[in-house]
């Protein structure tokens, strides 16, 4: 691992590894091993986990083991709520001191469905800041079209972590108008089909054709032969780039 790095690693769905340059490791969205993905429990050491909403392709917390005699920090979702709820919060890993990192996060309530969350309920957006990028995790956006106040919530997005697989979420070309609302560096599609996942889900989930045909003009594709990807603020592509990671 580049000591100058963010590491972003796809394990799967929606979940994610983020490595900070100080050794951090925050887990988002950790799936139930029943969707396909070889995720065991405690099999994932992370020092916190945030939940964007509580279905079990999402919430399986018990994939996050200690680190050391540390247990980890769980971050659940926001609730449900009328209002346009924020959270935000800083933690603090490593040694007491200045050796400490100060891990900062904000989360927005969103809908996981274009009703106000009547059909499939809350959602939570969370934005990381870390070795100089704000990376974004949409969770299972399920809203068409963000509001003023949203957009201005998640602020500059130097990384997107955003579902294209429909069905439970937006769609491809769904996906693509978010994406020109956020206008981010790094695009990393996630939550579609993969020959992973199980039956069920495999028979709802589209693959990522549509979204990358959306994106056509709009930003560049590359293909990275691993699960890991890592960044830095030189690092970031001078205009938009899709990375399709590996999930193993």
């Amino acid at each position: 691992m580049s000591p100058s790095m963010t590491v972003i690693r796809w394990l799967g769905q929606a979940c994610f590894l983020i490595t900070t340059l100080m050794g951090t490791r925050a887990l988002i969205d950790p799936p139930n091993p029943q969707v396909g993905y070889p995720i065991a429990a405690h099999s994932i050491p992370a020092n916190i986990v945030f939940v964007s909403h509580e279905h079990p392709d999402h919430n399986y917390v018990q994939a996050a083991a200690d680190i050391g005699t540390l247990k980890p920090t769980v971050i659940p979702p926001l609730p449900l709520s009328p209002d346009d709820e924020e959270q935000t919060g800083t933690y603090a890993f490593g040694p007491q001191g200045a050796e400490a990192e100060k891990l900062a996060f904000k989360r927005i309530s969103a809908y996981h469905d274009n009703a106000e969350g009547a059909r499939r309920g809350p959602d939570t957006i969370t934005v990381l800041t870390t070795g100089g990028l704000r990376i974004v995790h949409m969770g299972d956006i399920g809203e068409l079209k963000l509001l003023p106040e949203q957009v201005q919530a998640i602020g500059r997005v130097d990384v997107l972590m955003i579902p294209v697989g429909g069905f439970f979420t937006v769609d491809g070309r769904q996906a693509a108008a978010l994406v020109d609302q956020l206008r981010p560096r790094v695009i990393i599609p996630m939550h579609y089909g993969t020959p992973a996942l199980n039956p069920s889900l495999k028979s709802r989930l589209a693959g990522p054709e549509a979204f990358l045909t959306a994106m056509q003009g709009k930003a560049q594709v590359v293909h990275v032969h691993a699960r890991d990807l890592k960044l830095s603020p030189k690092t970031l592509p001078a205009t938009p780039t899709i990375y399709l990671l590996r999930y193993q």
